[in-house]
């Protein structure tokens, strides 16, 4: 999944600078955190409709992808 990194915030920044960086931090959280949870329903919506070859198929780039660390590979 996407890794956060949050913006730097400069040692000498103000106080309204600080609070408007943590805002900003805790939105992109939020959106992150939201779009993996849309990913696994939407992952669990097409499993739901696919038939046992496919499942398994999708089970197996899963694994796959997982295994190379970053890596997307597809088979080719």
């Amino acid at each position: 999944m996407t890794t956060f990194t949050p913006r730097e915030l400069n040692d000498n920044a103000m106080s309204t600078q600080k609070e408007m960086w943590k805002i900003c931090t805790n939105n992109t959280i939020r959106r992150d955190e939201l779009l993996e949870a849309n990913l696994e329903a939407i992952y669990e919506v097409a499993m739901s409709i696919c038939d046992p070859v496919l499942k398994i198929k999708s089970i197996n780039m899963r694994i796959m992808k997982k295994s190379t660390s970053n890596k997307t590979h597809w088979g080719y």
